[in-house]
This record gives C-alpha cells, structure tokens and sequence, in this order.
C-alpha cells in the first residue's frame, strides 16, 4: 500500500497545485476521486474511495449518483475503476460501463483539478 499521509476532502473550488500534491502524496502521485454526478460535488483524497463516499453521503448525496475515480497527477490520466462502482444494476464491475457517466466523472474532475494539473505539468 501507498505511504504517506491520507487526506479527505470536499471540494469546494478548483484545487491548488499545493493541495493536489498533498492530496496524491498518499498514492505515489494519484488522487481518489468520487464525484456525484447529480449534484456535482466531488470528494477527493483518502486512502479508499469509500472514505470520499461517506463524506459525499454525510452531505447528502445519494450514492446511486456517486462514482469513483483515480487521476493521474503527472499524465493528467483518468482511471474509471473503484471498488464504488460495482455491482449496480448496470455496472457490474468495477469499471464505469456508461459513456455518459465517464463524461460526468470527466467533467467534474476537469472542474475541479484541470488548471492545477497543468500548472504541476
């Protein structure tokens, strides 16, 4: 398992550069990210997605809109697995099957993390 330490947050602006650093220390440079896609909150950081759930699902989400994803802060790339969302009735595996939720996930982590990632770049 990844070291360091393992901060979880919701999101309220774009991220700093500092911040995404602190958030992807604890991963060797990734960052947990759960996004509700009905509200467009995002919860990221931690050491689980399920940590970003609980926060989520504290203020009020539904986790039925909730999706997790991993960043990538040195490519930019987006990894659409989490043990989060399996097991839904049109998502069985770990991996988001659903092209227009991949997009939701994408745009919100674009929102949130975008300007930053290209500043760390």
């Amino acid at each position: 398992m990844g070291g360091g330490p393992f901060k979880n947050i919701i999101l309220a602006e774009p991220v700093s550069p500092a911040l995404l650093n602190e958030l992807a220390a604890g991963h060797r440079g990734a960052v947990k990210v759960v996004a509700d896609i009905k509200t467009g909150a995002v919860a990221a950081g931690g050491e689980w997605h399920s940590g970003c759930l609980a926060l989520l699902k504290a203020k009020g989400s539904n986790p039925a809109d909730c999706w997790g994803a991993k960043l990538n802060v040195e490519t930019g790339a987006i990894v659409y697995k989490s043990q989060i969302n399996q097991n839904r009735p049109d998502n069985r595996l770990d991996e988001i099957a659903d092209e227009n939720i991949r997009a939701a996930v994408k745009g919100l982590i674009d929102r949130y993390f975008r300007d930053a990632l290209n500043q760390v770049a």
